[in-house]
């Protein structure tokens, strides 16, 4: 962050752009499903496997996540697996078993993950 002239503390919010994590997307559909959740935004998606590239560089930075939740954009879809397997997706059967999944279940694609910080010297 000093290289990018950004002061202590000054990062409160990060924005990962057009999702398409496909261990991503099973996870939130199996979370969704899981607490029968149908409006994703509502989810708190800390735990999902795109954090992990930005929980390392922040916490390096000096920073918590807070919260991280799903925003959708012009271009965020839903697409049945059968669909996006036609599209050329490598989905496996052992993908399939991971998030209790059937060729007719949709998985969210091309979203944001907009994440809050905290500084951990402020805490």
């Amino acid at each position: 962050m000093k290289l990018l002239n950004i002061p202590e503390g000054g990062i409160e919010k990060v924005k990962m752009s057009q999702i398409q994590n496909l261990e991503t997307m099973g996870y939130l559909t199996k979370v969704a499903k899981e607490k029968g959740i149908t409006d994703f935004t509502n989810l708190n998606v800390l735990e999902a496997p795109s954090m992990n590239y930005v929980k390392t560089t922040m916490l390096q930075a000096g920073y918590n996540l807070d919260e991280a939740n799903i925003v959708f954009t012009d271009i965020t879809q839903f697409f049945k697996i059968k669909e996006l397997k036609s599209f050329g997706f490598n989905i496996s059967e052992d993908f399939m078993k991971k998030y209790n999944l059937g060729l007719d279940d949709e998985l969210l694609i091309n979203f944001n993950i907009e994440i809050k910080t905290k500084n951990l010297k402020k805490q």
